[in-house]
């Protein structure tokens, strides 16, 4: 079954994400290896993610926040943000941490787009899952990304840059040069980080001024 979203054609994608990750939660419960990845990889991608720009008194979404780590470990370094994060499954959901100036809510940003805009959209891994159509879909999601934010938007992804051994049939591996070439239609000013995983990079797109 397929559903229109905009001028794309896209699978049940969440049907097929979810099914990934309600596995690993059913193994793992709480846990960063629910997430798809360990916790040192995790905190690689959040100081690359927080080290981006100058968070504070800004918004930031979180497209794909799985159990909210993300959030707490920004606060930590921008006390003055305020961040919402948005997720498609309902185990992340309901085990997310919402406090003062952070909220969750189970959305997706494809099908949903939010109205209003945000300083900041980051997305870390959402569409790292292997499912059909996975480049329409992760074209999509740095389109929404970047037309609902401010200033920036980011968003990281497996590289297909990395060695067989280390390969899995569940997981998708993207082009980087192919996403650089995508998000330059959209931006003047892209920059793409593949320095800090070696199996990992983040392509980012500022706002022009």
């Amino acid at each position: 079954m397929k559903k229109n979203i905009g001028d794309k054609i896209v699978p049940k994608y969440i049907d097929q994400i979810n099914e990934f990750f309600n596995e690993k939660f059913r193994l793992y419960g709480n846990d960063t290896k629910s997430l798809g990845w360990s916790e040192g990889s995790q905190r690689t991608r959040f100081e690359v993610f927080a080290n981006l720009c100058d968070l504070n008194n800004k918004t930031v979404l979180d497209v794909g926040s799985g159990f909210g780590d993300l959030a707490y470990f920004l606060k930590k370094k921008y006390p003055a943000m305020t961040y919402v994060g948005y997720e498609i499954n309902k185990n992340f959901i309901k085990n997310s941490r919402p406090s003062e100036n952070i909220s969750f809510e189970l959305r997706d940003i494809l099908r949903d787009p939010p109205k209003e805009k945000f300083d900041a959209v980051y997305s870390i891994g959402a569409l790292n899952t292997a499912f059909e159509q996975n480049e329409k879909v992760m074209k999509l999601l740095i389109k929404r990304a970047y037309s609902c934010c401010n200033e920036l938007a980011a968003v990281s992804m497996i590289s297909k840059y990395i060695e067989d051994p280390y390969r899995s049939d569940e997981l998708h591996y993207y082009d980087p040069c192919k996403i650089f070439t995508y998000a330059k239609k959209l931006s003047k000013k892209v920059i793409l980080l593949h320095h800090y995983l070696p199996h990992d990079f983040t392509i980012v797109l500022f706002k022009s001024s």
